[in-house]
């Protein structure tokens, strides 16, 4: 019997599923709405499951993005205008700098 590629990784995607532990998705999804900036390691030490079960389980089933949420300041329209006239003063001093470094 001959799979396409697309069978084969259906059953590939089956087998996966199939060999998690039971209730791994309730568990990991409980673990991480309880704190969600645990890592990975920590969450699969707190239940017993190997890392990569924890990745699988949120990435794949629960679809969570792997990314650290940063604190950061809030930007106020007066900032904007100072933040705009740094930016464009060091772009111009870094075009300076090459410009000396190439003669």
């Amino acid at each position: 019997m001959i799979l396409s590629r697309k069978d084969a990784s259906a059953i590939r995607e089956r087998d996966i599923w199939a060999a998690q532990p039971k209730n791994a998705v309730e568990r990991v999804r409980d673990n991480y709405l309880r704190s969600p900036k645990k890592s990975t390691r920590r969450c699969s030490r707190e239940l017993q499951f190997p890392q990569r079960t924890v990745c699988k389980t949120l990435r794949k089933c629960l679809r969570f993005t792997p990314y650290k949420l940063q604190l950061v300041q809030k930007l106020y329209p007066r900032e904007k205008k100072k933040r705009f006239e740094f930016t464009t003063l060091s772009r111009s001093r870094w075009k300076m700098i090459l410009i000396c470094c190439q003669r």
